[in-house]
């Protein structure tokens, strides 16, 4: 409760050690070091090797994890101890919101292969020296009907799928991906809100 990183022991079998201090936590370094090493039991078990028993203490916390000791060198003492730690943390994460506005009669284009029509013959002219597109290449309807087979009136409609951010000198900074691409129609006005952990 001090946040100084002390692990006060709370609760135990044997009460007068409750409110020792059992080891500290390093927050910079992500440890935890345990350096209580009175006995939390008068139990004796084999948890240093299979010859000599010793109380259980803070020193022991989670032995045969990754020292080399196992059922074959502690016995039956080994399968008996359990160990467990839960924690929960908190840290501060600042946030820069963007808005990305995309007005009525903006943001009608796309330059995604499927926004023209499949088939289409792009280039009208094309050479060593020049390259002209044609400029009757229409745009594949994606309006959808009310009925099967049939394609509704034309409206110019486009799918957002990324947002592009750049700097104040149109350097590209990052693009944001939509989960779920975004119907933009030509009379809307949509908004999209962008958060960043900085």
């Amino acid at each position: 409760t001090k946040e100084n990183g002390e692990l006060i022991q709370v609760s135990g079998t044997i009460a007068s050690n409750n409110g020792k201090v059992a080891g500290v936590v390093l927050y910079d370094e992500g440890f935890l070091m345990l350096t209580g090493s009175w006995n939390l039991s008068s139990t004796k078990l084999y948890l240093r090797d299979s010859t000599t028993r010793v109380n259980p203490s803070w020193l022991y916390f989670g032995v045969g994890s990754n020292d080399g000791l196992n059922q074959a060198a502690l016995g039956a003492d080994y399968i008996t101890a359990s160990y467990n730690i839960n924690f929960k943390g908190f840290n501060e994460t600042q946030v820069m919101t963007m808005f990305a506005h995309a007005g009525r009669g903006q943001v009608n284009y796309s330059n995604n292969p499927s926004f023209l029509q499949h088939g289409q013959n792009m280039l009208e002219y094309t050479s060593s020296r020049s390259y002209e597109q044609r400029s009757d290449i229409k745009i594949a309807n994606t309006v959808s009907s009310s009925y099967t087979d049939y394609s509704a009136s034309f409206k110019r409609q486009v799918y957002v799928s990324r947002i592009a951010i750049y700097d104040d000198f149109r350097n590209l900074m990052g693009v944001a991906t939509l989960s779920k691409p975004v119907l933009k129609e030509e009379g809307q006005d949509i908004s999209f809100k962008l958060k960043l952990d900085i």
